[in-house]
Protein backbone atom coordinates (compact mmCIF):
# COMPACT_ATOMS: atom_id res chain seq x y z
CA UNK A 1 0.00 0.00 0.00
CA UNK A 2 1.54 3.11 -0.75
CA UNK A 3 1.48 6.19 1.33
CA UNK A 4 -0.92 8.21 -0.63
CA UNK A 5 -3.61 5.91 -0.24
CA UNK A 6 -2.52 5.53 3.86
CA UNK A 7 -3.54 9.10 3.85
CA UNK A 8 -6.83 9.21 2.16
CA UNK A 9 -8.30 6.64 4.56
CA UNK A 10 -6.87 8.51 7.63
CA UNK A 11 -9.11 11.03 6.44
CA UNK A 12 -11.78 9.34 5.68
CA UNK A 13 -11.56 7.82 8.90
CA UNK A 14 -11.05 11.50 10.39
CA UNK A 15 -14.39 12.18 8.43
CA UNK A 16 -16.33 9.46 9.77
CA UNK A 17 -14.95 10.19 13.67
CA UNK A 18 -16.17 13.38 13.83
CA UNK A 19 -19.59 13.15 12.23
CA UNK A 20 -20.15 10.18 14.22
CA UNK A 21 -23.02 10.82 16.81
CA UNK A 22 -21.00 8.75 19.39
CA UNK A 23 -18.35 11.07 19.76
CA UNK A 24 -17.35 11.81 23.93
CA UNK A 25 -16.66 15.84 23.77
CA UNK A 26 -14.52 15.24 27.06
CA UNK A 27 -12.21 12.61 26.45
CA UNK A 28 -8.96 15.08 26.77
CA UNK A 29 -7.53 14.32 23.75
CA UNK A 30 -8.03 17.92 22.23
CA UNK A 31 -3.93 18.47 21.70
CA UNK A 32 -3.74 15.15 20.02
CA UNK A 33 -6.90 15.78 17.71
CA UNK A 34 -5.81 18.89 16.75
CA UNK A 35 -2.33 17.56 16.29
CA UNK A 36 -4.07 14.71 13.62
CA UNK A 37 -5.85 17.35 11.92
CA UNK A 38 -3.10 19.40 11.19
CA UNK A 39 -0.98 16.37 9.50
CA UNK A 40 -4.08 16.19 7.39
CA UNK A 41 -3.55 16.20 3.53
CA UNK A 42 -5.01 19.80 2.11
CA UNK A 43 -8.07 18.68 -0.54
CA UNK A 44 -7.91 21.21 -3.25
CA UNK A 45 -10.46 21.69 -6.26
CA UNK A 46 -9.58 20.18 -9.06
CA UNK A 47 -9.56 21.29 -12.49
CA UNK A 48 -13.13 21.95 -13.86
CA UNK A 49 -13.58 19.91 -17.49
CA UNK A 50 -17.52 20.85 -17.79
CA UNK A 51 -18.58 17.35 -17.13
CA UNK A 52 -22.07 18.62 -16.03
CA UNK A 53 -22.51 20.37 -18.81
CA UNK A 54 -21.66 17.70 -21.18
CA UNK A 55 -24.32 15.76 -19.30
CA UNK A 56 -27.16 18.67 -20.06
CA UNK A 57 -25.87 18.66 -23.66
CA UNK A 58 -26.01 15.20 -23.98
CA UNK A 59 -29.93 14.83 -22.13
CA UNK A 60 -31.13 17.81 -24.73
CA UNK A 61 -30.25 15.24 -27.47
CA UNK A 62 -26.62 16.71 -28.15
CA UNK A 63 -28.26 20.37 -29.83
CA UNK A 64 -26.90 23.62 -28.58
CA UNK A 65 -28.72 24.48 -25.23
CA UNK A 66 -30.93 27.83 -24.80
CA UNK A 67 -29.28 30.76 -23.03
CA UNK A 68 -31.38 34.29 -22.10
CA UNK A 69 -29.83 37.52 -22.64
CA UNK A 70 -31.05 40.42 -21.15
CA UNK A 71 -30.05 44.06 -21.45
CA UNK A 72 -28.60 45.50 -18.60
CA UNK A 73 -27.64 49.03 -18.65
CA UNK A 74 -26.94 48.93 -22.40
CA UNK A 75 -25.18 45.70 -22.55
CA UNK A 76 -26.46 42.57 -22.80
CA UNK A 77 -25.78 39.99 -19.88
CA UNK A 78 -26.82 36.14 -19.23
CA UNK A 79 -29.42 35.03 -17.35
CA UNK A 80 -31.42 31.78 -16.52
CA UNK A 81 -30.30 28.49 -14.43
CA UNK A 82 -27.36 27.79 -17.29
CA UNK A 83 -25.50 31.02 -16.55
CA UNK A 84 -22.96 28.55 -14.41
CA UNK A 85 -22.51 26.51 -17.26
CA UNK A 86 -21.93 29.03 -20.31
CA UNK A 87 -19.59 30.85 -17.82
CA UNK A 88 -17.20 27.77 -16.97
CA UNK A 89 -17.54 26.81 -20.89
CA UNK A 90 -16.36 30.26 -21.49
CA UNK A 91 -13.53 30.32 -18.89
CA UNK A 92 -12.49 26.67 -19.89
CA UNK A 93 -12.44 27.14 -23.58
CA UNK A 94 -10.61 30.22 -23.18
CA UNK A 95 -7.73 28.12 -21.43
CA UNK A 96 -7.67 25.57 -24.16
CA UNK A 97 -7.86 27.52 -27.25
CA UNK A 98 -5.96 30.91 -26.22
CA UNK A 99 -2.47 30.20 -25.59
CA UNK A 100 -0.94 32.58 -22.65
CA UNK A 101 1.26 34.24 -24.26
CA UNK A 102 -0.66 37.48 -25.82
CA UNK A 103 -0.63 40.28 -23.00
CA UNK A 104 -4.24 41.55 -23.66
CA UNK A 105 -7.51 39.73 -25.14
CA UNK A 106 -7.48 42.64 -27.82
CA UNK A 107 -3.71 41.32 -28.94
CA UNK A 108 -5.55 37.90 -29.36
CA UNK A 109 -5.97 37.43 -33.56
CA UNK A 110 -9.63 37.23 -34.23
CA UNK A 111 -9.40 33.49 -35.67
CA UNK A 112 -8.61 32.16 -32.35
CA UNK A 113 -11.95 34.39 -30.94
CA UNK A 114 -14.10 32.81 -33.73
CA UNK A 115 -12.18 29.29 -32.85
CA UNK A 116 -13.46 29.92 -29.27
CA UNK A 117 -17.03 31.13 -30.76
CA UNK A 118 -17.94 28.17 -32.50
CA UNK A 119 -16.96 26.08 -29.54
CA UNK A 120 -18.94 27.76 -27.10
CA UNK A 121 -21.77 27.79 -30.36
CA UNK A 122 -21.69 24.18 -30.54
CA UNK A 123 -23.09 23.99 -26.66
CA UNK A 124 -25.33 26.99 -26.73
CA UNK A 125 -27.38 28.81 -29.48
CA UNK A 126 -26.28 32.11 -29.07
CA UNK A 127 -28.10 32.97 -32.33
CA UNK A 128 -31.65 31.36 -31.49
CA UNK A 129 -34.49 33.76 -32.79
CA UNK A 130 -32.33 37.16 -32.92
CA UNK A 131 -32.22 39.23 -35.90
CA UNK A 132 -28.39 40.30 -36.86
CA UNK A 133 -28.75 44.16 -34.41
CA UNK A 134 -29.90 41.93 -31.12
CA UNK A 135 -26.93 39.34 -32.08
CA UNK A 136 -24.43 41.75 -32.34
CA UNK A 137 -24.40 42.94 -28.30
CA UNK A 138 -25.31 38.94 -27.71
CA UNK A 139 -21.08 38.34 -29.02
CA UNK A 140 -19.80 41.17 -27.57
CA UNK A 141 -21.43 39.73 -24.17
CA UNK A 142 -19.09 36.42 -25.15
CA UNK A 143 -15.99 38.70 -26.13
CA UNK A 144 -16.24 40.65 -22.68
CA UNK A 145 -16.33 37.60 -20.63
CA UNK A 146 -13.73 35.86 -22.39
CA UNK A 147 -11.51 38.61 -21.69
CA UNK A 148 -12.68 38.35 -18.35
CA UNK A 149 -11.56 34.35 -18.24
CA UNK A 150 -8.53 35.44 -19.58
CA UNK A 151 -7.45 37.76 -17.43
CA UNK A 152 -7.88 35.58 -14.73
CA UNK A 153 -6.24 33.49 -16.39
CA UNK A 154 -3.35 34.94 -16.81
CA UNK A 155 -3.16 36.59 -13.28
CA UNK A 156 -3.20 32.71 -12.13
CA UNK A 157 -0.48 31.97 -14.24
CA UNK A 158 1.47 34.49 -13.15
CA UNK A 159 1.10 33.94 -9.90
CA UNK A 160 2.23 30.07 -10.12
CA UNK A 161 4.84 31.82 -11.48
CA UNK A 162 5.84 34.05 -9.33
CA UNK A 163 5.36 31.40 -6.40
CA UNK A 164 6.78 27.69 -8.06
CA UNK A 165 9.31 29.34 -10.90
CA UNK A 166 9.33 28.34 -14.45
CA UNK A 167 10.24 24.47 -13.69
CA UNK A 168 6.53 23.52 -13.00
CA UNK A 169 3.54 23.38 -15.12
CA UNK A 170 0.72 25.22 -13.99
CA UNK A 171 -1.72 22.49 -14.49
CA UNK A 172 0.50 19.87 -12.38
CA UNK A 173 0.64 20.88 -9.32
CA UNK A 174 0.08 18.08 -6.54
CA UNK A 175 -1.50 18.17 -3.06
CA UNK A 176 1.41 18.73 -1.73
CA UNK A 177 1.69 22.00 -2.97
Amino acid sequence: MNDENVEDDTYEKYEDDETSSEINEDDGDDDEDQLYHDTLPFKRRGISRDINLEKVWQVNGKRPLTIAFDNVEHKMQQIGNKVKYFTLLVGNQDRFTVPPCYLSWTEVPEQQRAQLRSIIESYFDLQGDRSPDEYRPVCADVDHLAADRYRDYKLKAHSHLKAYGPSRPYGELSAED
